[in-house]
């Protein structure tokens, strides 16, 4: 697996790792707490998306195709090649407890002009 961005191969060796999701994971961790440090990459995520969730302003465009309590497992693919202080450009898999695939979600920093 490839990634590009811009059209330029920017990983091109593109890995996945995985990371179990503790089953009293507290989705409305504040990311800024001590509690927040001792979470993993895959748990880091799942917070972070049920924050976007609750942001009233941001709502109604955030669409996640499976319900974050259920996800037990995270595999992460890095499509950047490096992580940056926003997290990276991602692809994120969400597995159940019985190991089936819940769905699957892009994530990325991507800034765009307002008129």
């Amino acid at each position: 697996m490839q990634a590009q961005i811009d059209g330029k191969v920017s990983n091109p060796n593109v890995r996945a790792d995985a990371y179990a999701i503790r089953p009293n994971l507290d989705l409305k961790t504040d990311a800024y707490s001590p509690a927040a440090a001792t979470l993993n990459a895959g748990e880091t995520s799942l917070v972070h998306l049920q924050s976007l969730l609750d942001n009233k302003d941001l709502a109604g465009m955030i669409k996640i195709p499976f319900d974050l309590k259920q996800v037990k497992r995270m595999r992460i693919f890095d499509l950047q090649g490096k992580p940056d202080k926003f997290g990276g450009t991602v692809l994120m898999e969400a597995y159940n407890q019985n190991g089936k695939l819940l769905g699957r979600v892009f994530r990325s920093v991507i800034v765009a002009s307002c008129n």
